[in-house]
C-alpha cells in the first residue's frame, strides 16, 4: 500500500498481535482441565466463534469452517494489526487502507478454506 512501513515494523506488529493467540490457549488448557474429556472438541476448545455451537459431524464442513473462522482472538488480533499498521504508517495509510491490507486477505483465506472443506468433504 505505498505507506513506508519496514519489514521489522511488520513484524513487530504481527508479534503484539499474535500475543493474543496466547491468551487463547492458555484458556483453552484451563478448559481442557475443567471440562468432562467427552465433552471436549479439539477444533473448538473455546465457545468463541460461531462453530462451536455447530455440530461437527452433522453440518456442512463450508459453514463450519467459515463459522469457525469468526473466532473472537482471531478477530481481536485482526483489529490490533490494523492499529498497529495505522500508528507505524501515520498519515500514508488511513484507517480503511490498514483495514482492507489486513481483513482482506485473512476474508480471501478463510472463504477460499471453507471451499476446500466443503468440496473435499
Amino acid at each position: 500500500m505505498s505507506a513506508g512501513v519496514k519489514f521489522k515494523q511488520i513484524f513487530a506488529i504481527e508479534c503484539y498481535a499474535g500475543l493474543v493467540g496466547i491468551v487463547s490457549k492458555l484458556l483453552g488448557i484451563v478448559v481442557i482441565f475443567l471440562k468432562n474429556p467427552e465433552q471436549f472438541n479439539l477444533m473448538n476448545p473455546l465457545a468463541f466463534n460461531p462453530g462451536a455451537f455447530m455440530d461437527q459431524k452433522t453440518a456442512p464442513k463450508f459453514t463450519y469452517t467459515l463459522a469457525s473462522g469468526l473466532d473472537l482472538f482471531v478477530i481481536w488480533a485482526l483489529i490490533l494489526t490494523v492499529i498497529g499498521l495505522k500508528a507505524a504508517a501515520g498519515k500514508k495509510l488511513s484507517t480503511a487502507g490498514a483495514a482492507t491490507a489486513v481483513i482482506l486477505p485473512y476474508a480471501l483465506l478463510l472463504l477460499l478454506g471453507a471451499t476446500v472443506a466443503g468440496a473435499f468433504s
